[in-house]
């Protein structure tokens, strides 16, 4: 079975790989072991028999121990119309696992880096946020460090009488993967904080923060849960149904993954090098505005339009290209604002206007935005200008 855009995906970790990395980590226990060896036994994929869990991520090598382990896995999964996902992680090697898995009737391997030159099996780029491969020849774009959504578990939250505590999300390096590559499906993994036990509520959030992006979180599960899952045991069922509920919900409603936002201001950028931090700072901070804003990649500008804008919000430090700089100046000519780095040249030669641009004839939302820009600004030791010609 190919993989494709409609596929579902969840981590199922199994067979002495697994075994033997966990054995290096703090708190890895001899049940825990037990549990990732059940799980390679066939009989465990009634966990997701009647869920819209159509593809399983489980752990890839050059390791005929591991092949071997996951076969029985891997055959009767695809009888049962499931796809498999190699993951190949570390210093494996790659061109052999890729092959490996080809012959094991895998549907793709996930890794980071270059995928190799003939490997016989599609390949999902599996990197970071900051190394996206947007071009890979993959329907599927992976972001291998997402975070657990929610107030922050490891620190005391912080608020004040005006604002909100932090909360994590992963709208914004979402929103940077899908402007980069708008043609492909993105999934982004992240894994459960160990070793709390997560309400059903935890995981119903997890779900919801990817989808709300037109995402898709490849589902992971804590220890605990998976393995009173192993052991049917009746809270651990109620848990994975709620979760499993909200991810239906999500698949009912596919036409969600292709609203993209209306907002009034755009944030521009090639969201690479050291212009990524930046571009991705101000995703995280915008949203407290409570207006929606649109995301541009530059390598995307020739085909985005810029109709119902009303402000450009430029991050990058390299001045645009001749094509770029016609566009940008056109939509403040016609009455946009355009905030840009303090050493762009000055489009045209014309005047800019000081900070006061923002008086009573602007939209009042533009005073706020330039606020949040300065607040970046200083976070980033970065100085700005703005140009509105009308």
């Amino acid at each position: 079975m190919a993989l494709n855009a409609e596929s579902i995906p969840m981590r199922w970790p199994a067979g002495p790989l697994d075994i033997a990395r966990g054995e290096k980590t703090k708190g890895f226990t001899a049940d825990t072991a037990e549990v990732l060896r059940n799980w390679q036994d066939p009989a465990s994929l009634a966990v997701v028999q009647g869920t819209p869990i159509n593809c399983l991520v489980v752990s890839w090598a050059a390791d005929a121990g591991q092949q071997q382990a996951l076969k029985p896995l891997i055959e009767k999964g695809k009888q049962a119309g499931l796809e498999f996902v190699g993951l190949i992680e570390g210093e494996a090697n790659k061109p052999a696992a890729a092959a490996a898995a080809q012959s094991a009737g895998l549907s793709a391997v996930a890794m980071e880096g270059d995928a190799p030159a003939s490997g016989g099996v599609p390949v999902i780029p599996w990197n970071t946020a900051a190394q996206v491969r947007s071009t890979a020849n993959s329907p599927v774009l992976g972001v291998a460090d997402g975070v657990w959504p929610g107030v922050p578990q490891e620190r005391t939250p912080t608020g004040g009488p005006t604002n909100l505590p932090w909360v994590d999300s992963n709208g914004a390096v979402l929103l940077i993967a899908r402007a980069l590559a708008p043609d492909k499906t993105v999934w982004v993994g992240f894994a459960p904080p160990q070793p709390a036990k997560l309400a059903a509520e935890a995981y119903m959030l997890a779900v919801a923060d990817p989808a709300s992006y037109g995402a898709r979180w490849v589902i992971s599960l804590d220890d605990q849960l998976r393995a009173d899952l192993t052991a049917k045991k009746q809270p651990a069922a109620d848990t994975w149904k709620k979760a499993i509920d909200m991810l239906a919900f999500f698949e009912q409603h596919k036409e969600f993954r292709t609203y993209q936002p209306n907002g009034l201001l755009a944030v521009m950028s090639n969201f690479a090098g050291p212009d990524r931090d930046l571009g991705e700072e101000a995703l995280n901070l915008l949203p407290r505005l409570r207006q929606a804003f649109r995301v541009i990649a530059r390598s995307r500008v020739a085909g985005a339009s810029l109709t119902g804008l009303q402000a450009i919000f430029y991050v990058d430090r390299e001045a645009p290209d001749a094509a770029l700089r016609k566009k940008l100046m056109a939509f403040a000519t016609g009455g946009g604002i355009l905030f840009v780095r303090s050493n762009w040249p000055n489009p045209e030669d014309r005047q800019r206007r000081p900070n006061r641009i923002f008086s009573s004839t602007c939209v009042p939302w533009a005073k706020a935005a330039w606020r949040y820009v300065r607040k970046i600004s200083r976070t980033h030791t970065t100085r700005w200008r703005t140009f509105r010609t009308s």
